[in-house]
């Protein structure tokens, strides 16, 4: 379903890709800065690609999520995350 996902916290700020080597469904990868702006979002990316995703601009955070999810809740790059913690 679309309420679950992936988040990778990064230890530098910078544009480092992410791929979809061993992942067999598409996704949508959101790139977010530190301040919480969505700095990119690939969109129902290629299953399997070996391919680089590197976002437009410096990112620390890194959230994969079922494909379609970016444009199902209207996120774009002017979108501000608000982290939740859960247990």
């Amino acid at each position: 379903g679309y309420d679950r996902g992936m988040l990778f916290v990064f230890d530098s700020v910078d544009r480092g890709s992410m791929w979809m080597k061993n992942t067999p469904l598409p996704l949508d990868i959101v790139f977010v800065a530190p301040d919480s702006q969505v700095v990119n979002i690939a969109r129902r990316t290629t299953p399997l690609s070996e391919e680089k995703i590197t976002p437009e601009a410096p990112r620390k955070f890194v959230v994969e999520v079922r494909a379609g999810f970016a444009d199902r809740f209207g996120l774009t790059d002017s979108t501000r995350v608000r982290w939740t913690r859960t247990e």
